[in-house]
């Protein structure tokens, strides 16, 4: 049994016992009423209980944060990380997913070095559903060295505004980027998106107003991309891959890769 069942229990067997020489007598409605009441307080009280402690979600209402442990992690409330150095949320653990829950994560200081969401040597990360705002990085995956284990990780329907560079990738194989908007309207440079490493897979994803829309270094899949105002839209090597990707309003649509012209490509 979980701890919170061990602490719903007693309660739940305490109105019992309030309720049952009650419950015998039905002839009288003001001894009923307030039984009956009492008892789905504590039903509805030990439910709430139990479904939050099976859940094994630990909720983050303040940055900075590190995660140091596997499991499922939940932003609470808005965050504001004020520093020019570091990360607002670290992940140090393989096997994370960290739920933005729809807020968002913004760093007010002009010309910062900071990440949003930083992710150190670790593998099967999940980032997903808010906003990350004013960062130098705003998601980064980072080898640090050791063994290389950036493997299995995913980046989804994320809104980053304004931060210099959009998502990084380095020494990231078998992960995926989707559906992001990614957008930059300080006009200084960056890269929407940075993947440096094997078999991984960018798709659905809107980006505007970076030197490079998405850059890859060998062996990635883009497809169903959609990249304006941007230096170069796709930079890529001979062995990317594209397909039914978009661009408009950029200097040089498409750099490197190979176009999939069918399912046998």
């Amino acid at each position: 049994m979980t701890a919170c069942g061990r602490l719903a229990l007693p309660k739940l067997t305490e109105t019992l016992g309030f309720c049952s020489p009650r419950l015998a007598s039905f002839s009288r409605i003001d001894r009923l009423v307030p039984c009956m009441n009492k008892l789905f307080s504590a039903v509805l009280g030990a439910a709430i209980l139990w479904v939050d402690s099976s859940s094994g979600q630990t909720v983050i209402n303040s940055a900075p944060y590190t995660i140091s442990a596997a499991g499922n992690y939940v932003v609470g409330s808005n965050l504001t990380y004020s520093s020019s150095t570091g990360g607002a949320i670290v992940i140090q653990h393989h096997h994370v997913t960290l739920d933005l829950g729809g807020h968002y994560i913004f760093n007010p200081v002009a010309s910062n070095s900071s990440v949003g969401v930083y992710v150190q040597n670790a593998e099967n990360i999940t980032i997903r559903n808010g906003i990350i705002v004013g960062f130098n990085y705003g998601v980064y995956f980072n080898y640090l060295g050791g063994t290389k284990l950036n493997s299995g990780n995913i980046v989804s329907d994320l809104k980053l505004s304004d931060n210099l560079d959009g998502i990084f990738l380095v020494g990231a194989t078998v992960s995926k980027v989707t559906n992001n908007q990614i957008t930059n309207s300080n006009g200084v440079g960056g890269t929407g998106i940075y993947i440096a490493g094997g078999s991984n897979v960018a798709g659905g994803n809107i980006i505007n107003g970076f030197s490079a829309g998405i850059a890859t270094f060998g062996n990635s899949y883009l497809f169903e991309n959609t990249i304006s105002n941007c230096n170069t839209g796709l930079f890529m090597q001979g062995s990317d891959k594209y397909r039914f990707n978009t661009t408009f309003s950029c200097n040089i649509p498409f750099s490197g890769g190979t176009v999939l012209t069918s399912d046998n490509n």
